[in-house]
């Protein structure tokens, strides 16, 4: 057998073409003439392979293009240029043998990902690899040959025609590639008997990995850019709902006004064999609804019909109307009816990624949308809208991975508890934690998780995404430990860790490192007065420089600039003086150093703390190339504050040097261009990362925080805002010296970290009133206020819980039970199993967090074994805690929302008489969207016998719902007496008549127990529910106090007479019978009236006398 076998390439030959350059896409190599190339032939990695040790030669040559035919569906010649790259893959060669081009212009390598784009043509079905070579800057000696990274194409490539073959790169900054080996066929399996021809051509490094053509998939009847010309219609969002877990994505056309909307970022996810419904929020009647998905993966949705009927259904999953019938075949009288029946995907679906399309139209199953004349998708006003359809298994795997040259090198990922990583099983969509272990000399610098299908062998099958890649940077590994989010469990993972160097020259040596020491004195004039940076969301902050020193360093970590994650920063200074060069650094991963990592187009790197500088190596942060360097100046280029970067105090630098990015600062014994000579600066100060509206969480004991006029108070505050509060005792029994405010950030965490502040506490004396100052609202914010008996009180607490467990527990067995499920409103959907349970009501953040919630558990369900639609929390103090007279109150806080039913009330401990005779007492309700809080009672005589006015039995408050509140009800043996923060709001008296008390008006005198829970109207009071929606109610402490007196606390605590004033009226409660006199200012007499029970009285507004109280009407 001749083992030299040769095509013959030279001969075919065409005039030069051209080729196409943008500011992100560069053509690198077009083979069109000898100057686009150093060299090329053919190499093989295999250090045994006959091409290495020259038994073979090999064969490539540039040549003619084998086709410059358009091509039909693309509808152009995806390769005109006449000249290519022709290669013989030879049988003799390993699966890593390839054609090997020389660079005339080398490609730094970064952490940030960029693309490699090859036109290829194979005349054998193939998988083709990119091995690319060269060398580091800083290792001279290294051979241009060695392989700094091997990538497989993300895009499919056929046979006989031109593809476009598209390769991430990336590596550790300072690599540069000098040759580029495209291999043809990876998968190999070393027993080739024949050869094949393979082409390239129009090598191109960009920044999208998009691409540059490709056959149309999924098409639609309409040019893919069509917008509507209709406003009255439009597709809001879209919804999946399986096993009772509803998926919604927002599709927004009323802003886009596009017909076809690709949304192929987002997917629903389900299990095959699963039984599906899928939902459209559409503004508009009379349109229809399709739901297809391509089954097979094979770039189109296969649905055939022969006029009237379906021939061929395989991804039609569900339509509600076609020709009079919906998808379960039951017919339609009409086609005003937009959702369809539910389905089942095939249970022997692969896991996998699927195109999954949603389209509103009108008595249509075409996939691509109707073209009727009279009714086409268009005129309509309909929507086609893509997605990715995730189907996966209970379990998925993740691997650790390695990349190249780089990734996976110097250091390990590990499981959390430290043991090896190699191939786990893990639950699908929930977190993972692991660990990273850098080589000794080297530290973390970043993971890349591939997620998603990864198994496939492209990331884009016919255009869908199949995986991605995500950059998780070091700022987001804490003490060596990541939880690798849910969203990132979506399907198999692949985790690559990489590390660098702790030598870098870049970096100061831990401990904000300086070159110089801190007392060195700056020489000449140069003055920095000051310097700003505007934050889109932060804010301005300028930060004056003290000029009562001269020295270099300034440590100035009580001025803190304010940023949130992802804010755009624009900085400017207050210079005078010689030419200098600003440069801004950000400790971003708290670890007592900057790194300044510069990739080779002058822009920061992906790990880089350098995030702005004016002037180094001719190159600005932008990457923009300045040639005058005195004209760079001190003004910081715009930058980016990571969007996910957690919220902190970060120690930041901004330093003013003469072309030097090193943070420590230029200075060396005897150098030039030293920082002190040039009159430079180094100033440290504190970088506050902080979300726009940080926590408020208020802690108290025996008495409250409210806030100003006793109205309640949220759970958030904006950065730098002044709060007005107020603070009051229980009652008069108890007193407080000091209050504590502690806020910043990581409260319960390190005071310092690195030697930069997290939070600070005040201590301050206990006031009526108290403003909360902007320099206290700098992120977090903790009050903490615990009022201490004043010598023996008659009013103690005997009942509480503060719901302080550790989160994810349920509340306290010793004190709350779980109710059981009947058919009332408030319990038809109570969970009874413990995962129910768990789901609906548990403790977070010192909080007992209820839901009323889709129900997503086959175990629960109504008495016929039906599944339920909504699962919700409940507990009860039943057989726990009973009690009769006294006060009991919660701070409490909802999410209104329509069909929100939640309640904080009592029920008799025994009820021999049944509801409502033996009485009900709602200290809290709050129902639908409504800024109200409504107080009750239920008996005999004000239910059944109709007399709910003889004295009115309900009350209300105006209340902003999604704020904490205090409810509070005081109970004795003669009154009912309602409080929101602190104020009066409603009473409820026992009456006097013989007649009223025989027939059931005060069943108050016995032992009642306490629920809270969150449940949904049935339409009766509260609006039935949306059953997609999770409704939240948050009860942050309950508490119980009596008198310790065997006589009573109602014995004692009678009010004999009480008044609530509103807008134009006053509402008065006289338990027992009395005159009441109300007079004007000027002693006119308004009303005189022995009373007993309540009455509202009329007042215009002005300054009264009640009972010789002055109250003012508004």
């Amino acid at each position: 057998m001749n083992l030299k076998q040769y095509i013959c390439l030279a001969s075919l030959f065409l005039p030069i073409g051209t080729t196409a350059q943008t500011s992100n896409n560069h053509i690198i190599c077009d083979f069109e003439s000898e100057d686009s190339y150093t060299q090329v032939g053919v190499y093989d990695t295999w250090e045994n392979s006959p091409f290495r040790n020259g038994t073979l030669q090999g064969n490539a040559k540039v040549c003619k293009n084998p086709s410059t035919e358009v091509d039909e569906k693309l509808g152009f010649a995806p390769n005109p240029s006449a000249k290519v790259l022709g290669a013989q893959r030879s049988r003799y060669g390993s699966n890593t043998f390839g054609a090997l081009v020389g660079l005339n212009e080398t490609i730094p390598l970064s952490l940030n990902a960029k693309y490699i784009h090859v036109k290829v043509y194979t005349t054998e079905a193939s998988r083709f690899m990119l091995i690319g070579m060269g060398k580091r800057k800083d290792r001279p000696g290294q051979s241009d040959m060695t392989e700094q990274l091997w990538q497989t194409s993300i895009t499919k490539v056929g046979e006989n025609q031109w593809f476009d073959a598209v390769f991430p790169i990336s590596g550790n900054p300072g690599a540069e590639l000098h040759k580029l080996l495209v291999v043809p066929d990876l998968q190999s399996p070393h027993n080739r008997t024949s050869d094949f021809l393979f082409y390239i051509d129009d090598i191109e490094l960009s920044t999208s990995p998009t691409p540059r053509f490709s056959t149309t998939y999924y098409d639609i009847n309409y040019e893919k850019t069509q917008k509507l010309d209709r406003t009255d219609r439009y597709l809001n969002s879209i919804t999946l709902k399986a096993d009772g877990k509803s998926q919604t994505l927002k599709v927004g056309q009323q802003s886009t006004k596009m017909l076809y909307m690709p949304m192929l970022e987002q997917a629903f996810t389900a299990k095959p064999g699963q039984t599906i419904t899928a939902t459209f929020n559409y503004q508009g009647t009379w349109m229809s609804g399709y739901v297809f998905l391509d089954c097979d993966n094979d770039g189109q949705f296969n649905v055939v019909t022969d006029g009237d009927n379906i021939t061929n259904d395989r991804d039609l999953m569900a339509y509600s109307f076609f020709k009079g019938k919906d998808s379960s075949g039951k017919t339609q009288p009409d086609g005003n009816r937009l959702n369809p029946p539910a389905f089942t995907l095939p249970s022997d679906l692969k896991p996998g990624v699927y195109r999954m399309r949603f389209k509103v139209d009108w008595d249509n199953v075409e996939p691509g949308g109707s073209l009727t004349q009279d009714n086409s998708i268009l005129s309509n006003g309909g929507a086609i809208v893509d997605v990715r359809l995730v189907v996966h298994n209970d379990q998925v795997t993740i691997k650790r991975g390695t990349r190249g040259t780089s990734g996976g090198l110097n250091g390990d990922v590990l499981k959390a508890d430290g043991s090896k990583l190699t191939e786990e099983l893990i639950p699908f969509g929930e977190p993972y934690n692991v660990s990273v272990k850098p080589a000794p000399g080297f530290k973390f610098s970043h993971f890349l998780i591939r997620h998603g299908n990864i198994s496939t062998e492209d990331s884009l099958l016919y255009e869908t995404p199949q995986f991605f890649d995500a950059t998780v940077p070091s700022y987001l590994v804490k003490n060596n430990l990541y939880t690798i989010p849910a969203k990132y469990i979506d399907g198999d993972v692949e985790i690559t860790p990489y590390f660098k160097s702790t030598g870098s020259s870049q970096e100061g040596e831990g401990n904000y490192a300086l070159n110089f020491n801190e007392e060195l004195q700056r020489q000449g004039d140069n003055r920095l007065e000051s310097f700003t940076m505007v934050a889109t969301k932060g804010g301005t902050t300028e930060v004056a420089i003290d000029e009562t020193g001269n020295s270099v360093y300034r440590k100035m970590l009580d001025t803190e600039v304010s940023v949130v994650p992802g804010d755009q920063v624009a900085a400017t200074a207050s210079y005078t003086g010689s030419p200098m060069h600003g440069y801004l650094y950000v400790d971003l991963d708290n670890d007592g150093q900057f790194t300044a990592d510069i990739s080779e187009n002058g822009k920061p790197d992906v790990s880089s703390e350098l995030l702005s500088y004016t002037y180094f190596n001719g190159k600005n942060s932008l990457g923009q190339n300045l040639s005058d360097a005195d004209s760079a100046g001190v003004a910081l280029p715009a930058f980016t504050i990571p969007e996910d970067l957690p919220e902190g105090n970060y120690r930041a630098r901004y330093k003013i040097d003469w072309d030097n990015a090193s943070p420590a600062g230029q200075w060396t014994e005897g150098g030039e261009n030293q920082i002190d000579a040039k009159g430079g600066y180094v100033i440290d100060f504190l970088l506050n990362v902080h979300p726009e509206r940080s926590k408020l969480d208020i802690r108290t004991l025996n008495g409250y925080i409210m806030g100003k006029g006793n109205k309640g108070v949220s759970e958030t505050i904006a950065y730098g805002e002044q709060l007005a509060l107020m603070t009051t005792p229980f009652n008069r029994e108890y007193a407080a010296e000091n209050m504590f405010i502690r806020h910043g950030h990581n409260l319960d965490g390190d005071q310092f970290v690195c030697g930069n502040r997290q939070w600070s506490e005040d201590t301050l004396e206990v006031r009526n009133a108290y403003t909360l100052t902007k320099e206290q609202a700098n992120g977090d914010v903790r009050i903490t206020l615990e009022f201490e008996p004043v010598g023996n009180p008659v009013n103690k607490l005997v009942f509480s819980d503060e719901f302080n467990a550790p989160d994810g527990t349920y509340p306290d067995a010793d004190k709350w039970v779980n109710p059981t499920r009947y058919s009332s409103a408030w319990n038809r959907f109570i969970a009874q199993t413990e995962e129910g349970r768990r789901l609906t009501g548990y403790i977070k953040d010192g909080k007992l967090v209820m839901h009323c919630m889709p129900n997503p558990l086959e175990t629960e369900t109504d008495r016929n074994g039906q599944k339920l639609d909504m699962i919700s929390g409940a507990v009860e103090s039943h057989g726990k805690f009973d009690f009769h007279y006294g006060r009991v109150e919660a701070r409490i806080k909802t999410n209104p929302y329509t069909g929100n039913f939640p309640a904080f009330w009592m029920m008799p401990s025994k009820q021999p008489l049944g509801w409502p005779n033996d009485g009900e007492i709602d200290i809290w309700e709050q129902i639908n969207t409504e800024n109200k809080s409504y107080h009750t009672i239920h008996s005999k005589w004000g239910n059944t016998l109709g007399h709910a006015n003889d004295p009115v039995k309900s009350g209300s408050a105006a209340t902003q719902a999604d704020e904490y509140h205090v409810f509070a009800l005081q109970w004795t043996n003669k009154l009912l007496t309602w409080f929101v923060d602190g104020k009066k709001v409603f009473s409820y008296a026992k009456s006097k008549k013989a007649d009223a008390l025989n027939n059931g008006q005060w069943p108050f005198d016995n032992d009642f127990y306490i629920i809270l829970n969150q449940s949904v109207g049935n339409g009766s009071w509260a609006s039935a529910p949306d059953l997609g929606h999770t409704y939240t109610t948050l009860f942050d402490w309950v508490r119980v106090y009596q008198q310790v007196d065997p006589t009573g606390i109602g014995q004692t605590t009678t009010s004999a007479f009480d008044f609530y004033v509103g807008k134009n009226h006053v509402r008065l409660v006289a338990p027992e019978k009395q005159w009441v006199t109300i007079c004007s200012a000027q002693g006119q007499v308004m009303y005189h009236k022995e009373l007993q029970g309540n009455e509202t009285v009329t007042l215009p507004h002005g300054v009264y006398v009640i009972n010789k109280q002055k109250v003012v009407i508004p």
